[in-house]
């Protein structure tokens, strides 16, 4: 607990509204009542499962994709290494039924969420090009024209799906390493969790990891399982066209910090007393990093990173918009009473309580006094030149 809360990517994000830390919080519930309920898949555990789980869902439309790649990477891995725990006679068939009552509670949860509303396939009214070419008067196209115009429950989850997949195929416009690209980099998450993580957490994780692995037929299951979950994440996020920082991987964190605590704890049990204290002594420096980095926990990188993070990365992750305030409180102490401004982030300038100011076009020649966000000089050096 000590660690996971004092990691910067999560106190950062943990202070702005969007929707990374409910994910990552309910991610992390619902990943602990799977585990609960392979334990025991009883009455009781299926609906506090199922309830997770519908949580996790309307959160954020990621979250399927990662509980759908941590439950098949468990199955994976409790059928290679721990087979009886899942195959064992007289197991197989309760876990069916009472999966069958989550699965019942996960949609009840989230069609609360959506007020019960129903909603057609296709909100045409009667005009239907795609079934066209079944025939004008055909029975196929009739029937069909009426399996689209009837109402179904969580129709929006079915389209925000859509709409997310194709905003994946699509990419997003990002920025690594110097390079500008719209289809993103598979090793942008590996990179980002590198840079953005403290060392001394990196390191206990890296330990936790070999001491499970070391003992995958010894370990208790749940041990096994809870380390293959982050590996499950990442393997979605480094899939992914859309890479736009670590708040997209904040769900990868609650189970890494689980691991590194494993590694401190058995750290204990080793002969000698060196790796007592070498665990301690990384925890305090990832706590310490932590503290050093108050009150600027979005813009934080470790010491790998160097002086220049900017040429890491430059979007969310180091400059979101999150100093307007102090570019006010700046220009007030130097009497700035003009400024042209090119600003990253979701403030409304007018309301930031800054001199009188003008938005800075991208082919102007500037001149005066300018704030411009580090996200427009970087990605505009590594796209087409401008501000360079």
């Amino acid at each position: 607990m000590l660690l996971f809360t004092s990691l910067p990517p999560i106190l950062g994000h943990a202070g702005v509204a969007t929707l990374d830390m409910a994910c990552a919080a309910t991610m992390a519930a619902a990943l602990y009542q799977f585990v609960r309920w392979l334990e025991n898949p009883v009455w009781g555990r299926s609906v506090v499962f199922g309830g997770a789980l519908g949580l996790a869902f309307l959160s954020k439309f990621s979250s399927l994709a990662f509980l759908a790649a941590c439950g098949a990477g468990a199955v994976i891995c409790l059928a290679a290494v721990q087979p009886r725990t899942l195959f064992a006679s007289g197991r197989l068939w309760p876990r069916v039924r009472h999966g069958l009552i989550a699965i019942g509670v996960t949609f009840l949860l989230m069609w609360a969420g959506y007020r019960f509303n129903l909603t057609p396939l296709s909100e045409r009214g009667g005009s239907h090009p795609s079934l066209d070419r079944l025939g004008a008067n055909s029975l196929l196209r009739k029937a069909a024209h009426r399996v689209f115009e009837v109402p179904l429950p969580l129709m929006e989850v079915v389209k925000g799906v859509e709409e997310g997949y194709q905003h994946d195929r699509q990419g997003h416009d990002s920025y690594l390493l110097g390079q500008y690209r719209k289809t993103g980099w598979w090793s942008f998450f590996p990179v980002v969790l590198g840079v953005k993580t403290p060392i001394g957490f990196l390191v206990l994780t890296v330990a936790g990891m070999v001491m499970v692995s070391k003992r995958l037929r010894r370990s208790p299951w749940q041990q096994v399982v809870t380390a293959m979950f982050p590996l499950a994440i990442l393997a979605v996020c480094i899939t992914s066209r859309i890479d736009l920082g670590v708040r997209h991987i904040l769900s990868i964190y609650p189970a890494l910090a689980v691991i590194a605590g494993h590694a401190v704890s058995r750290s204990f049990g080793l002969r000698g007393r060196l790796s007592a204290v070498l665990s301690i002594v990384l925890a305090c420096s990832a706590v310490i990093d932590s503290w050093l980095a108050h009150p600027d926990y979005l813009a934080y990188f470790n010491q790998a990173a160097g002086g220049h993070p900017e040429r890491i990365l430059c979007e969310s992750d180091l400059d979101w918009g999150q100093d307007l305030h102090r570019l006010s409180q700046r220009l007030k102490a130097h009497g700035v009473d003009r400024v042209a401004v090119r600003y990253f982030g979701t403030a409304l300038l007018e309301k930031s309580d800054l001199p009188q100011y003008r938005i800075l076009l991208p082919d102007e020649k500037p001149d005066g006094y300018i704030a411009i966000s580090a996200r427009f000089i970087r990605l505009g050096c590594a796209k087409d030149g401008a501000y360079c």
